[in-house]
């Protein structure tokens, strides 16, 4: 039993250096979990202002074919007015009429319309996409803060056993 006894203060020694070398382990462990942590937040932020300025591209673009779409429709229209005008005057009719006019007119306003309603659906559209990019605007600043919160988690975790294991280290007496 005297022996068995003796052999406490070598085995706490070996306890120690494996509980040492365990803390030593985990902490390590923990500064890799979060850099790894901290870049993929990086990253998730930087895909974000990517995909926020191929938005903002593609809202430029649909108010730019919305604006050529309402041209052309106007042209067309034009064109239509003018082959309308025609028509009325080769069948005899006076196309200065306060009724010709009227008519030619009734259908400048529907056109004009038209022309109306496909910009602003087209800006309508585009607005909506550039929602959706400040949208990830601002999922890219919370990645930043995400990864700036994974740098001090886990530099509270590795001070927190740095100051467990010096407690552990220094004799209480």
């Amino acid at each position: 039993m005297a022996a068995s006894l003796a052999a406490i203060p070598a085995l706490i020694a070996k306890a120690g250096t494996m509980t040492t070398l365990l803390t030593a382990g985990s902490t390590v462990a923990t500064l890799g979990a979060g850099a790894m942590q901290y870049k993929a937040a990086k990253n998730a932020g930087a895909m974000a202002v990517q995909n926020a300025k191929y938005m903002q591209d593609a809202a430029d673009i649909q108010r730019e074919a919305g604006n050529k779409d309402s041209d052309v429709l106007r042209k067309k229209a034009a064109a239509f007015a003018g082959n309308k005008k025609a028509q009325l005057a080769a069948q005899g009719v006076d196309v200065g009429s306060a009724n010709s006019i009227e008519l030619l007119e009734d259908d400048k306003e529907t056109s004009e319309l038209d022309a109306f309603e496909i910009r602003e659906g087209a800006r309508n559209r585009a607005d909506g996409t550039e929602r959706q990019a400040f949208n990830q605007m601002q999922g890219a600043q919370t990645s930043g803060y995400e990864a700036t919160g994974a740098l001090l988690g886990s530099a509270s975790k590795v001070s927190s056993r740095w100051a467990a294991w010096q407690d552990y280290r220094e004799p209480t007496g």
